[in-house]
Formats: structure tokens, C-alpha cells, sequence
């Protein structure tokens, strides 16, 4: 018997389906003649599209531990889906057509429609994954070499906030901080953080990483007494301030008080930090 018990793992891509079979042959022994893998294509005229079912059961090495013994002999399926694979099982197992014989003429065509385009969409979101993955290694080479020239996206902003040149900056800013009670937090940024840093760049008419870096650049050459104040005004000792929010104040400092209350209408931080940022910006 080899589905005396099974399990269903959902991913969100083919590739890391992959690495979970991969990660399960390590873990199991794996029944081959019994097992379905994706690869395995079905025919033109078959219906439904394919995943990965695994029977596998435990090692010998394993089956001798005693918490284990009572499963020696005993078989596991293991199914590594994709969402939309696993979507498709669901509608399947409801409709309860298991070939397209069985379905009424009227639906067949529509089932592999449906069943088409689910499998298209899944390789259409792995192409979209990799090239994603491909632009952000473009982004991360040009801006490590220097070549800041990159349109700014989120991805862009990303490395720009793990690079060299941004680095040089916060070293500028500890430098004149470096009395004051300023913490830089070094937790990957929230999505909030970023999602309010991209409307900044877009209020300001910032499209490049490198207008952005030299923005940066012209506010702390200019404002080194307004940064320090800045932080004596919040007066929050034990309070963290992450890379995006840094930034997004010194830009800040760096526009007329008529034009930062506009902008900090709706690209705000916490009460307290605007009152005390709209106090810095208006002192002489």
C-alpha cells in the first residue's frame, strides 16, 4: 500500500519545487516505479497538467532509531505542488473528472482550456521570476562599479541600499551624529518604508539612483547642522532610524519649509519625528 498517508507541499514556483525533491531524496527513501514526477509530460490528449508525487518511507539508518521503528516498512506519498498546480487539483478533485471522457462534451473543451492556460501561467511566473533575478544582478553590478546611471525601481533601491556609495554616506552621517543619540537600525527595511521613500523619489522628480545619490550628497554638505539638530529635536535615545528613513530625512532638510510640509502631508513619519523634523526645517 503506498498512500497510507500523505502530505501536500505548496510553492510558489517550479524551481523551488525542484529543490524540495531535492531535499525529500535526501531525507527518504524513494519507491521510483510508484512515483510521478513533472518531467514526466503527459500526451497531447491527456487531461489536467502534471506535478510531482513522491511514495517514499524511511531509511534503515532511520527506521533503527525506536521512535521510528513502528514505521519500518510503512509508505508516505509527499506531493510538491506550485499554487496553480495545486489550484488545479482542487478544481479537479471537485469536479471529479479525472479524463476528459468523463466530462460532459460541453465542459471538455473548457477543462483544457483551463488546465492550458494554468500551466502557462506557471511558466510565464518562473520566466518573470528569473528575469527578475537577472535585472537585480544588472542592477548590483552597475552600482558596485560605480555606474549609477539606473533608473530607480524597487529593486534598484534595494542595492543602492546595500552598495558602497550608500555606505560612504551613512559613514558621512554617522561622522556628524556621532554625539548625538543616532541609531542606524540594520534590519532589511519594511515594506512601508520603501513604499514611502519610492513616493518620495517620485514627488521630487528623483529617477536615478545617481540624482538620488547626489541629492543625498547636497543635503549633508549643507545641512550638517540641521542633520545633528534633527536628532537632539526627536530626543528618542533608544529609538532606531533604518537606512530609507535616514535618507528620506536628509532630502527632506534639504527642500523649503513650505514644500516639506506639503510633501510630509503624505509621505509622513511617526508624529513625533515630523513635529520635530518640520521644527528642524524651519530653524535658521
Amino acid at each position: 500500500m503506498t498512500d497510507l498517508s500523505g502530505v501536500r507541499i505548496i510553492a510558489y514556483l517550479e524551481t523551488d519545487c525542484d529543490v524540495i525533491v531535492d531535499l525529500v531524496k535526501k531525507e527518504f527513501v524513494v519507491d521510483q516505479e510508484n512515483s510521478v514526477y513533472k518531467n514526466s509530460e503527459l500526451q497531447p490528449d491527456q487531461f489536467g497538467y502534471q506535478s510531482t508525487h513522491l511514495i517514499v518511507k524511511h531509511a534503515k539508518s532511520r527506521n533503527s532509531l525506536t521512535k521510528f521503528k513502528r514505521f519500518d516498512g510503512l509508505y508516505l506519498e509527499i506531493q510538491v505542488k506550485t499554487i496553480l498546480q495545486h489550484a488545479w487539483a482542487a478544481i479537479d478533485w471537485k469536479l471529479r473528472y479525472k479524463n476528459p471522457v468523463e466530462a460532459p462534451p460541453s465542459l471538455r473543451r473548457r477543462l483544457y482550456r483551463i488546465s492550458a492556460l494554468l500551466e502557462a501561467a506557471d511558466d510565464e511566473f518562473l520566466r518573470v521570476s528569473n528575469d527578475a533575478a537577472s535585472i537585480r544582478r544588472k542592477y548590483q553590478e552597475s552600482i558596485f562599479s560605480g555606474n549609477l546611471q539606473v533608473g530607480i525601481d524597487k529593486d534598484s533601491l534595494e542595492e543602492f541600499f546595500a552598495s558602497k556609495p550608500q555606505e560612504k554616506l551613512i559613514d558621512d552621517v554617522k561622522s556628524q551624529l556621532a554625539e548625538s543619540d543616532f541609531l542606524l537600525d540594520l534590519t532589511p527595511p519594511s515594506e512601508l518604508s520603501f513604499s514611502r521613500f519610492f513616493s518620495l523619489m517620485s514627488e521630487l522628480n528623483i529617477n536615478t539612483i545617481k540624482e538620488l545619490n547626489e541629492t543625498i550628497e547636497e543635503s549633508i554638505k549643507k545641512n550638517k547642522d540641521k542633520i545633528t539638530e534633527q536628532w537632539k529635536n526627536w530626543g528618542k535615545s533608544s529609538s532606531k532610524t533604518n537606512n530609507p528613513d535616514l535618507f528620506r530625512t536628509i532630502i527632506l532638510l534639504n527642500l523649503d519649509p513650505d514644500d516639506a510640509d506639503r510633501v510630509l502631508e503624505n509621505n509622513a513619519f511617526s508624529d513625533e519625528f515630523t513635529a520635530a523634523l518640520k521644527k528642524t526645517i524651519r530653524s535658521k
